[in-house]
């Protein structure tokens, strides 16, 4: 590798540092348009990562975008499964979010228990109209092999 490849993988890291830097900045001063817009730069320039989707998410869901913290918590799955903040602010959207009716009024949640990275177990919660009966299920259960 000569001097100067080097030099310049070197800026490009100082300037994704730096974007970086301004995006959580702009974060901590609830200044959310102003972060997405950095966020949306720094994966433009530099390629999608869980940090910079798990960024981009929660300002998304801060300004109130709700579809699009969605899209972002979801791309960021996709790189790392059991990422956890993704996770959390999934639920978080989940939570915050008005119930869909469908089949009669019911409602499916999912949730991932993640006590430890060799067990993870993942329930759908149903249930019928406010103060309705809850119903739990596990997909595909064929036991559970390692707690």
């Amino acid at each position: 590798m000569s001097l100067s490849s080097q030099s310049e993988k070197s800026d490009l890291a100082q300037q994704r540092r730096v974007a970086i830097e301004q995006a959580v900045d702009f974060a901590s001063k609830n200044q959310w348009s102003e972060a997405i817009a950095v966020n949306r730069e720094i994966i433009k320039n530099f390629g999608e990562d869980t940090e910079s989707l798990n960024r981009l998410g929660r300002a998304y869901m801060e300004n109130g975008q709700f579809p699009s913290a969605l899209k972002a918590y979801k791309k960021a799955l996709k790189i790392e499964p059991l990422n956890r903040i993704a996770l959390r602010n999934l639920d978080r959207l989940v939570e915050a979010s008005p119930p869909k009716e469908k089949k009669g009024n019911i409602r499916e949640k999912k949730v991932f228990f993640l006590d430890n990275v060799d067990a993870v177990v993942e329930l759908h919660l149903q249930w019928l109209k406010p103060g309705g009966m809850l119903i739990l299920g596990v997909p595909n259960f064929s036991g559970i092999t390692k707690l």
